[in-house]
């Protein structure tokens, strides 16, 4: 009956009925099918609500089977005597499922068929205001999931305030897309853990596909390059985190010191390593959807057996607030997914481009292509661009994030790159220069105003530069 509970109304529309008029109304039961009913039942006149959601399951049945009332109006009877049970705490129950002996040949629907009508008779518009989890909370899921009411949308903001004492700031404000998402996961039992490559500040405004480049090392202990998906640094992480925990607290997931001290031992651990952001928000990713569960299943053993309750502090009406604690200070779990993983990629002389297992990694970035190798300075332009957030005078950087040079043919010109080892090994950067994500500096948003490639300087190629060899062209130094 998991499904049919999504499609109820919440609690805050149960509480402004006040007749069975109103709830009718919900649910688009006609009124003469509804009287027609209460005929079969001995009434001539509409019951009571909780007269109405008290009549035995049985006698219902009967009453429709007698009527051969349609599959779509059986449904619509059915969402309506179920909500009014869940309004007087009744158990649900399923008023379309006949049993073999007594339904007829004509209403002979089997259960997937019933399922699918439970989906599909929305008393809404169905595809008009759903909202897509994969698009706000979570890439990986398919589902779609009803709006939430209007005053429930209002009573969770209104606990959020109460939480904050006052209103959250402008970028850490969840939209309504991402607390449907959120609070319809929660109530069908699912996870808090929300994706941090979707979930974001200004949720309303855009959809968030963030990724940054990483090195796996597959079985073969080949390495290659590959593009992670999630924040690319630890400010875009503290962002994201924030409106997650906004949405705890409105749905009442955790404690706000719980989440608090979860940040803050994060960012201590980042600290501890700051070449190795990849490997860290790897780490939180596994913990966050894969361990938080685990230990959320332990405690309520825990704290469902009187011999070992006295040693957790499982709260059943916080269920969450005691592992995600539990998962802050788990240091058997931090040392195995990321200490000693980072303390191996610093070894490898992996500074920058930390190396993941291959499950770690999103998806590939380069084909498959020979292992990466960066490109090493040495003499003055070592001592030079030793800071690798020196720009030049026209606001481009020198180096990508892992001490490359560049590729002017890719970056410069539509005819793209042409050297070969550039593309297979990536011994040269394609990075924008300007805000060094993956892709190429002519096409970047954030390159200036009127900004043009350079070109060669005037008279290059005839002093200074030195005569070619090979191809019997001059010296080709260019002005970048």
């Amino acid at each position: 009956m998991a499904h049919l509970a999504l499609l109820l109304p919440s609690k805050a529309t149960f509480d402004a009925w006040e007749d069975l008029k109103t709830a009718v109304a919900w649910a688009k039961v006609p009124e003469e099918l509804l009287l027609a009913i209460v005929l079969k039942l001995g009434e001539e006149v509409l019951p009571d609500m909780n007269v109405l959601a008290a009549v035995e399951v049985g006698d219902i049945k009967e009453a429709l089977r007698a009527l051969d009332v349609t599959a779509l109006k059986r449904t619509r009877v059915n969402l309506l005597l179920n909500a009014l049970r869940l309004k007087f705490s009744l158990g649900l129950t399923d008023y379309t499922k006949f049993e073999a002996t007594e339904q007829k040949q004509s209403d002979n629907v089997n259960a997937e068929a019933i399922e699918a009508l439970l989906r599909t008779a929305m008393l809404k518009p169905a595809t008009l205001n759903t909202v897509r989890v994969a698009h706000v909370l979570d890439q990986a899921s398919a589902d779609e999931v009803p709006p939430l009411e209007a005053a429930e949308v209002d009573q969770l903001r209104k606990e959020l305030h109460d939480k904050l004492e006052g209103e959250p700031l402008e970028s850490e404000e969840f939209s309504d897309a991402q607390l449907t998402a959120f609070k319809r996961r929660l109530d069908a039992g699912g996870t808090p853990a929300c994706d941090y490559a979707v979930l974001g500040p200004y949720g309303s405004r855009i959809e968030r596909r963030m990724r940054f480049q990483s090195m796996v090392r597959e079985p073969s202990s080949r390495e290659r390059t590959v593009e992670i998906a999630g924040p690319d640094c630890l400010d875009t992480w503290e962002a994201c985190h924030q409106l997650f925990r906004n949405l705890c607290l409105a749905c009442k997931v955790a404690k706000a010191a719980t989440l608090d001290n979860y940040r803050a031992k994060f960012k201590e651990r980042c600290s501890e390593f700051p070449s190795q952001w990849g490997l860290a928000m790897s780490a939180d990713v596994v913990c966050r959807t894969e361990h938080w569960n685990r230990l959320r299943s332990q405690h309520k053993r825990m704290h469902d057996d009187p011999a070992t309750r006295a040693f957790t502090s499982y709260d059943p009406a916080m269920p969450w607030d005691s592992a995600i604690a539990a998962s802050t200070g788990d240091s058997d779990f931090w040392n195995r997914y990321f200490d000693r993983k980072a303390l191996m990629a610093i070894a490898s002389g992996k500074r920058g481009a930390p190396i993941h297992d291959v499950g770690a990694a999103a998806s590939s970035g380069d084909g498959g292509g020979r292992p990466w190798k960066a490109q090493r300075l040495t003499g003055r332009d070592k001592a030079m661009h030793d800071d690798n957030d020196a720009k030049r005078p026209d606001g481009r950087f020198y180096l990508d994030r892992d001490q490359r040079r560049f590729c002017i043919s890719y970056h410069h010109y539509s005819s793209g790159c042409s050297d070969q080892r550039c593309q297979d090994a990536r011994m040269l950067s394609h990075n924008c220069e300007f805000c060094r994500q993956p892709h190429r500096t002519i096409n970047c948003p954030q390159k200036p105003n009127g900004w043009t490639p350079p070109v060669l300087a005037k008279g290059e190629g005839k002093k200074g530069g030195g005569k070619g060899k090979g191809k019997g062209k001059k010296g080709s130094k260019r002005a970048w």
